[in-house]
C-alpha cells in the first residue's frame, strides 16, 4: 500500500474549493455585492459559505439532517431565494417612495440613485458594471491583470513550499492537538453531525469546527461512502486552498478597502456620498500604476513575512484558529467600509446592509473560532473610536437631545460591561478554588511562556520575524522588513506633518473632507491598529507580569496567535505608503492634477484613506508640466514592483525555513520508532481498520501511541477518544488491568459491558507524561487475543479470552 500522491488529491481540492467558493459568493452577488468588479465576491464568497455552514450544522442535528452535499447545497438556494426576495421587496419599496416623492416634487438623487443600484444586480445590466468604465470585457481583464498576476503569485508560492515541506497529503501533523481537529472531522463523516456545540463528545463539546465542515465536502466529494478513507487528505487540502486561496484574497480586499481603489475603475472611480453617486476623472498615467504595483504586492506580501500563512500550521496546528485569521481582514474590511463612511448614507436600506454583512463577517470568524474576533475588534478599535467620536459629534450638530441620550447609554453599558468583565475576572481569579491562587499561577503552559525580553520582542515585531514550534528565530526577510519600516517611518512623518502644520492644513481646506472623516485620519488609525496589536503581541512574547497576563488572557498569552495578525496589519501599511510614495513621485513630475481629478471611495467601500495623499499632495509644490508621469518613472517603477514580488516569491529565506518547519510537523516517525506519534505503518494500519472492525464497535487502544487518531484515520471509534480526559470507573479499570485479563475476571466484566472486542497495539507512548501512567497496563496476552490484522510493528487483535469469538 502507497500514500496518495498530490496529483491524486486534486479531487478533494476542487471539491473543498467549490464548497467554500460558489455557494457563497452566488448569494453575495445575489445581495448585489458583484458590481465592483470580481473581487468583491471573491473575497465575501468564503465568508458567507462559512457563515451559512456554521448555522447548518447547528439547524441540522436536531432536525436529524444529515451534513454534506446534499443539505449543504439546499439550505444555501434557501438563502440565494431569501437573499434575492428581500432585495426585490427592498428595491420595490424604494420605487414606492421614489414616485411618492415625484408627485411631491421632492425626489432627491440619493433615492434614485439607491434604486437603479438595487432593483437588480448590477452584474446583470445590460449597461455593465456600475461605477467601471464601459470599455468592454477586455479592458476590465486588462485592468485585472496586476491583481491576479499577484494572487497568482502568492498561491504558487503557498502551494509549492506546502507541496515540498509534505510529500503526500496523508500525512499527519504529529501534535496533541491534531488528535482533536482530525477526530472532529472523522466524527463528521461517520455521524453527519456537524454542530459547532457537540463537536466531540465526550472530549468537547462546543468549539468551532468550520474547517472541518469544509474538509468534510472534500472528502464526500471526493471519497463517496467511502469518505472516512479520505479524510486526512481532505484535512491537507483544505488547508492548501485557506492558506493559497482565501488568505491572499483577503488581504487583497482589505488593502483595496483601506487605499479606496477599485481594481476595474482605470480611467475612473465611483464614490457613494450624501448626495448619491459621483463619477470622477482620474487619470490614468499616475493612478493606473499606483493601483497597478498596490493589487500586485499586496497579495504577495501577505504570505512572504511573519510565516503567513503556516505559522498556525507549524505549532500546534491549531486548524479553527488558522481558518478564522484566513477570513479575518474581510471582516476588517467590512468594518473599516461601514465605520469610514457606509453609516453615514442616508438610505437607511444601505447602512442597516453594511451592518448586516459586518454580522455575517462576525458569524463567520466565530464559527472559525471565535477568538480572532476579539483580534479583529483589537485591530479595529482606533477605527471604532475615531467612529464612535465621529457619530456623537455630527448627534450633537444636529439633536443634543439624543445626543445626551446617547451619552448616557454608552457610559451605562461601558460600566455594565466592566462589570460582567470584573464579575468574570473575579470568578477565574479570585473566588472558589481560585481564591488563594494568585495571577501568576495562571496560563503558564508553554504557549503562554515569555520566549525573550520585552526589547528583542518590540524589534521581532518591527521586522515581522517569526518563530517555530522549537521557538527558534527563523531569519528575518529583509525586503519585507525595509518595506515595513519605511512604511512605518513615512507614516509616522505623515502624522507628525498634521500635527505640526495644521494651520497650514485648515487654510488649505484639508483638515476635514466633507462630512466625513478628517483627512489625515486613516494615517493614524493604521499606525494605531499596528501598534495596538503589537503592544498585545509583545506582553504575550516579551514578558510574563501578572499585567501581562491580565492584557493577554483573551488569547491564552498564546504569541503565536497574535503574531499571525501581522500581516492583516502590516500589509495595508506598506502598501499605503507605496501608493504614497508614487503619488508623490507623480506630483513632483508633474501629476498634481491627477490628484484634484480623482473621486475615491466613500460609504459603501469606504476607502477614505486614499485622500489623505490627495490631500498632502495638494499642499506640495506643483509643476505646470503635463500631468502624465515620464514613461522612465513608470516602466522603473512597474519593473521594480515586479522584481520585489518575483524575489519575495522565490527567494524567502524565511518561508523556506518555515515550510521545513513544517515538513518536520508532517513527518512520519521512522518505522519501529515511537516518537512522534505514527509512522507511515501505523497510519495505513488505521486507514484500513474499517475492513476488520464493524463501525458500530470500539477498539481498545492507548491513545498516547498514535491510535488516538483512530477516528480521523480509520473511521472507528476509539474506547479511549483523546489522550487526556476526566475517565470514568470502566475506563481507568481497563487501561490498567487488560494485561491480567486471564487472572482478573473484573476485565472481563468490563469488557462485555461495553461490548469491546478489538485491541489496537501500536507501541509505547510518543512522549513520556505523568497522564500516560494509567496506560501502562495495556497489553497483548497471547492466548487471550488473536492477531486479525497486521502493518509493520502494529497489529490488530480480537479479544477472546471473555467469550464471543
Amino acid at each position: 500500500m502507497h500514500l496518495m500522491t498530490w496529483s491524486a488529491a486534486i479531487p478533494l481540492i476542487w471539491w473543498s474549493a467549490f464548497g467554500l467558493y460558489v455557494p457563497g459568493a452566488l448569494i453575495a452577488l445575489a445581495a448585489g455585492r458583484g458590481h465592483r468588479g470580481w473581487l468583491e465576491p471573491l473575497a465575501l464568497g468564503p465568508v458567507v459559505s462559512i457563515a451559512l455552514a456554521g448555522a447548518d450544522g447547528i439547524l441540522f442535528r436536531p432536525l436529524h439532517i444529515r451534513w454534506g452535499w446534499m443539505s449543504y447545497p439546499c439550505s444555501a438556494l434557501l438563502a440565494l431565494i431569501v437573499v434575492v426576495v428581500v432585495r426585490m421587496a427592498a428595491a420595490r419599496y424604494r420605487r414606492r417612495r421614489m414616485d411618492a416623492g415625484t408627485s411631491q416634487g421632492d425626489v432627491s438623487n440619493h433615492a434614485r440613485a439607491g434604486i437603479e443600484a438595487t432593483a437588480v444586480p448590477a452584474s446583470i445590466t445590460r449597461s455593465g458594471l456600475q461605477g467601471v468604465p464601459h470599455g468592454g470585457a477586455l479592458v476590465h481583464f486588462v485592468m485585472a491583470l496586476p491583481a491576479l498576476a499577484g494572487l497568482v503569485l502568492a498561491a504558487a508560492s503557498v502551494s509549492l513550499r506546502f507541496v515540498r515541506a509534505v510529500p503526500s497529503p496523508e500525512q499527519v501533523t504529529q501534535n496533541y492537538d491534531s488528535v482533536f481537529h482530525y477526530n472532529v472531522l472523522g466524527r463528521i463523516l461517520m455521524t453527519g453531525e456537524a454542530s459547532p456545540l457537540h463537536a466531540l463528545p465526550p472530549v468537547r463539546n462546543v468549539y468551532p469546527i468550520a474547517f472541518q465542515q469544509f474538509a468534510a465536502l472534500g472528502a464526500l466529494g471526493a471519497g463517496g461512502a467511502d469518505a472516512a478513507r479520505f479524510a486526512v487528505p481532505a484535512m491537507a487540502c483544505t488547508w492548501l486552498v485557506f492558506a493559497a486561496l482565501v488568505w491572499p484574497v483577503s488581504v487583497l480586499y482589505l488593502v483595496r478597502t483601506v487605499l479606496g481603489r477599485d481594481v476595474g475603475a482605470g480611467a475612473g472611480t465611483w464614490s457613494v456620498g450624501d448626495e448619491g453617486v459621483h463619477i470622477g476623472k482620474v487619470r490614468p498615467q499616475s493612478y493606473a500604476l499606483r493601483h497597478a504595483v498596490v493589487v500586485f504586492l499586496a497579495p504577495i506580501l501577505a504570505v512572504s513575512a511573519a510565516g503567513a500563512p503556516f505559522l498556525l500550521l507549524d505549532w500546534g496546528t491549531l486548524y479553527a484558529m488558522f481558518a478564522a485569521q484566513m477570513i479575518a481582514p474581510v471582516l476588517l474590511a467590512l468594518l473599516w467600509a461601514w465605520c469610514t463612511g457606509g453609516w453615514r448614507n442616508r438610505d437607511r436600506h444601505v447602512v442597516g446592509g453594511g451592518l448586516a454583512w459586518i454580522m455575517v463577517g462576525v458569524f463567520a470568524v466565530a464559527f472559525c473560532h471565535f477568538r480572532v474576533v476579539f483580534t479583529v475588534l483589537l485591530a479595529a478599535a482606533p477605527l471604532v473610536c475615531v467612529w464612535f467620536h465621529n457619530v456623537l459629534k455630527t448627534l450633537r450638530s444636529r439633536n443634543r437631545l439624543v445626543f445626551r441620550v446617547v451619552c448616557c447609554v454608552t457610559v451605562i453599558l461601558l460600566l455594565a460591561f466592566a462589570g460582567v468583565a470584573f464579575r468574570i475576572f473575579a470568578r477565574l481569579y479570585l473566588s472558589g478554588t481560585h481564591a488563594n491562587r494568585p495571577i501568576s499561577q495562571h496560563l503558564n503552559g508553554t504557549p503562554a511562556r515569555p520566549t525573550e525580553n520585552m526589547p528583542s520582542a518590540i524589534v521581532r515585531w518591527l521586522t515581522g520575524r517569526p518563530i517555530d514550534a522549537g521557538n527558534r528565530r527563523l531569519p528575518v526577510y529583509w525586503p519585507v522588513a525595509v518595506l515595513t519600516v519605511v512604511a512605518l517611518a513615512l507614516c509616522v512623518a505623515i502624522a507628525v506633518l498634521w500635527l505640526v502644520a495644521r494651520d497650514a492644513m485648515q487654510m488649505l481646506r484639508l483638515e476635514t473632507d466633507g462630512d466625513h472623516m478628517p483627512a489625515h485620519a486613516p494615517v493614524y488609525l493604521l499606525l494605531a491598529s499596528y501598534a495596538l496589536v503589537g503592544f498585545v503581541f509583545v506582553s504575550c512574547a516579551g514578558t510574563h507580569a501578572d499585567w501581562s497576563k491580565v492584557v493577554t488572557a483573551l488569547w491564552y498569552k498564546d504569541q503565536r496567535r497574535l503574531f499571525s495578525a501581522w500581516p492583516m496589519v502590516t500589509v495595508p501599511l506598506i502598501c499605503w505608503a507605496i501608493d504614497a510614495i508614487l503619488r508623490c513621485v507623480a506630483v513632483w513630475r508633474g501629476g498634481a492634477q491627477a490628484s484634484h481629478g480623482s473621486q475615491t471611495f466613500d460609504g459603501a467601500e469606504g476607502g477614505s484613506m486614499g485622500r489623505s495623499m490627495d490631500a498632502l499632495s495638494s499642499g506640495l509644490p506643483r509643476s505646470s508640466g503635463s500631468s502624465r508621469m515620464p514613461r522612465v518613472v513608470q516602466v522603473a517603477s512597474a519593473a521594480l514592483a515586479v522584481a520585489i514580488g518575483i524575489v519575495c516569491v522565490a527567494w524567502n529565506s524565511q518561508m523556506d525555513a518555515m515550510s521545513r518547519s513544517v515538513s518536520q510537523a508532517y513527518a512520519f516517525a521512522a518505522n519501529g520508532s515511537d516518537s512522534p506519534m505514527l509512522s507511515s505503518d501505523e497510519y495505513l494500519m488505521l486507514k484500513n481498520i474499517a475492513v476488520y472492525v464493524p463501525q458500530d464497535e470500539q477498539v481498545v487502544s492507548d491513545p498516547w501511541n498514535g491510535s488516538g487518531f483512530l477516528l480521523g484515520a480509520g473511521g472507528r471509534v476509539p474506547y479511549y477518544p483523546h489522550l487526556f480526559m476526566f475517565w470514568d470507573a470502566d475506563h481507568r479499570y481497563v487501561a490498567q488491568n487488560l494485561g491480567n485479563i486471564k487472572t482478573d475476571s473484573g476485565v472481563c466484566a468490563v469488557l462485555k459491558r461495553n461490548d469491546l472486542h478489538w485491541y489496537l497495539d501500536m507501541g509505547g507512548p510518543y512522549v513520556q507524561d505523568s497522564e500516560h501512567d494509567m496506560f501502562e497496563g495495556l497489553k497483548v496476552v497471547h492466548g487471550a487475543m488473536r492477531p486479525v490484522a497486521r502493518q509493520g510493528r502494529a497489529v490488530l487483535y480480537r479479544i477472546t479470552a471473555c467469550g464471543g469469538e
